[in-house]
């Protein structure tokens, strides 16, 4: 399978993060052990490690070492605006319609994300799922 996966996936595995009712960061690490069993091919963007490196206040160069450590055999590939304005038409947040446009022309089975609900509205050209549903 080929899989882009969403920012928060990251964020939620490098914070450790969890709350009262889950732990992302168990659902995140379950998801990654699971690709890297079944030797999925995990893609992520550059717009990905731009906000990863934001949120967590890491640097360009340790986002992506964590990243990798994370998964060593990710691909980081470049933004695709192709579809992006179609899906900013259609209600996805701007970041979100660059992820899934980016996703799409990398010809992926899965976005994964926390947020699929931010997706429902290209559900029917962008399969978007939590990693728990992996």
């Amino acid at each position: 399978m080929k899989l882009y996966v969403d920012t928060n996936v990251f964020i939620s595995l490098i914070r450790e993060e969890t709350s009262d009712r889950r732990s992302l960061f168990s659902e995140a690490l379950s998801f990654f052990r699971k690709a890297a069993q079944q030797k999925d091919e995990i893609i992520t963007s550059k717009l990905s490690i731009k906000e990863i490196s934001k949120i967590c206040y890491l640097n360009k160069e340790a986002t992506i070492e964590s990243v990798k450590i994370i998964f060593p055999e990710i691909k980081i590939v470049e933004i695709n605006k192709e579809n992006e304005a179609n899906y900013y038409k259609k209600g996805i947040h701007y970041p979100d319609s660059i992820h899934a446009s980016t996703a799409k022309k990398e010809n992926c089975d899965y976005l994964v994300t926390f947020n699929y609900k931010d997706f429902e509205k290209i559900k029917n050209e962008i399969n978007a799922i939590e990693p728990n549903y992996y």
